[in-house]
C-alpha cells in the first residue's frame, strides 16, 4: 500500500509538471498578446514589414493596401496621404478586433524588390504566407482588401481554408485593362494611344514608342506586373470564393464607381453589399458635395466613413 501511494504521488507530480511545462510551451508559443511590428519572411530574401493591431487572440483582420507605392496606413510617396488603415486599425481595436497591416514588397520598409520582379501572383501569394503565419494564433482570420488589394483578397480567400471572411473596399469588378481604358476616356487621343500598347501586352508583343503622356502608365519595367493583371478576372475570381463577403463601395468614389460593387454581388451567393452616399474612394466621409473628394486624398485628418466602420465591425464579429 505504501509503494502505491508512492507511485500514485510520482505520478501526480510528473502530470503536474507536463502540465506547467505544456502551459509554458502554448504562452511562449504565442507571441501576439500587444501591439508591436513584425518582419513576416515570404521568400528566402524578401520580408514584409507590417504592424499587428492587438484587442485579443479571438479575431484578426488582415489588412492589404491598394495599388502603387502604398505603403500600411495607404499613403505613398505620390501624395497620397489617407491614413486610412490605420484609422480602421484605430477602429477595430477599439472594437475588439486584432488586426495586421503591413507594407507590400518592394515598397516602404518591406524588402526592396525592382517591379519588373513582381507579378500580381506575388502579391496573392505574400497574403497566404501572412495568413499561414498567424494561423493557429487567432480563433478566426478575416481579409480586407482596398482598391487592387480587393483583387488580391479575392485572389487568395478561395486558394485557402484559414481565411473565414473577406471585405472589399472599392474594388473593381473588371479586369485592369478595362479599367485603364475607362479612365483614359475622357482623352480619346490618349486612349487610342494606350488602347495600342494595352493590345501589345495582352498579346506579349513588346512595346512600341510609347507617348511622352503615357510613358509613367507603359514604362517597360512595369508590363510584366500589368501583365498578370489583366489576366485576374474580378468576376471570375470572385465567383470562387465561398466564404462571407462584404462588398464596399462610395457613390463619391470617382475612381471605382459603386455599379463596380453592383457587378461583384451579382456574381455572388455569398456577398453582402454596402453603398455609402457620402463616401469617397479613400473611405472618407465626403460630405454631401462630392466635388469634395479631392481633399480626403490629402488630408488625413478627415475621419473615416463611420457608419462603414461600424458595418465592417459588425460583420467581422459575425464571421
Amino acid at each position: 500500500m505504501k509503494n502505491f501511494f508512492i507511485k500514485l504521488f510520482v505520478t501526480l507530480s510528473v502530470l503536474l509538471i507536463l502540465s506547467c511545462k505544456t502551459q509554458e510551451k502554448s504562452i511562449e508559443h504565442n507571441p501576439f498578446t500587444a501591439d508591436q511590428d513584425l518582419e513576416i519572411q515570404v521568400e528566402d530574401t524578401i520580408f514584409l514589414s507590417g504592424t499587428l493591431s492587438f484587442a485579443n487572440n479571438s479575431v484578426l483582420a488582415i489588412m492589404i493596401a491598394g495599388s502603387g507605392p502604398t505603403d500600411r496606413n495607404c499613403n505613398n510617396e505620390t501624395g497620397l496621404n489617407t491614413d486610412a488603415f490605420r484609422l480602421l486599425a484605430d477602429s477595430l481595436k477599439l472594437n475588439g478586433i486584432s488586426s495586421f497591416r503591413y507594407d507590400k514588397r518592394g515598397i516602404a520598409r518591406s524588402t526592396p524588390v525592382h517591379e519588373s520582379q513582381m507579378v500580381i501572383g506575388d502579391l496573392v501569394n505574400d497574403v497566404l504566407k501572412i495568413v499561414r503565419f498567424f494561423e493557429g494564433h487567432f480563433d478566426r482570420i478575416v481579409l480586407i482588401g482596398h482598391s487592387e488589394g480587393a483583387l488580391i483578397t479575392k485572389a487568395a480567400a478561395h486558394q485557402t481554408k484559414e481565411v473565414d471572411g473577406i471585405v472589399l473596399l472599392c474594388g473593381i469588378s473588371t479586369t485592369l485593362d478595362k479599367i485603364i481604358e475607362d479612365q483614359l476616356a475622357r482623352y480619346p487621343r490618349l486612349l487610342e494611344l494606350a488602347i495600342v500598347h494595352l493590345d501589345e501586352i495582352r498579346d506579349n508583343k513588346a512595346l512600341s514608342e510609347v507617348h511622352v503622356m503615357l510613358r509613367s502608365l507603359f514604362r517597360e519595367s512595369v508590363v510584366p506586373y500589368l501583365k498578370s493583371a489583366f489576366d485576374l478576372d474580378p468576376i471570375e475570381e470572385i465567383s470562387k470564393v465561398k466564404q462571407d463577403i462584404m462588398i464596399v463601395g462610395g457613390r463619391c468614389d470617382v475612381q471605382v464607381p459603386p455599379n463596380h460593387a453592383d457587378s461583384l454581388k451579382a456574381y455572388s451567393e455569398h456577398a453582402t453589399k454596402f453603398i455609402y452616399e457620402d463616401m469617397g474612394h479613400c473611405l472618407k466621409h465626403i460630405g454631401d458635395d462630392c466635388m469634395l473628394n479631392a481633399e480626403s486624398y490629402s488630408n488625413p485628418e478627415i475621419p473615416l466613413h463611420s457608419q462603414m466602420t461600424r458595418d465592417i465591425v459588425v460583420f467581422i464579429s459575425n464571421q
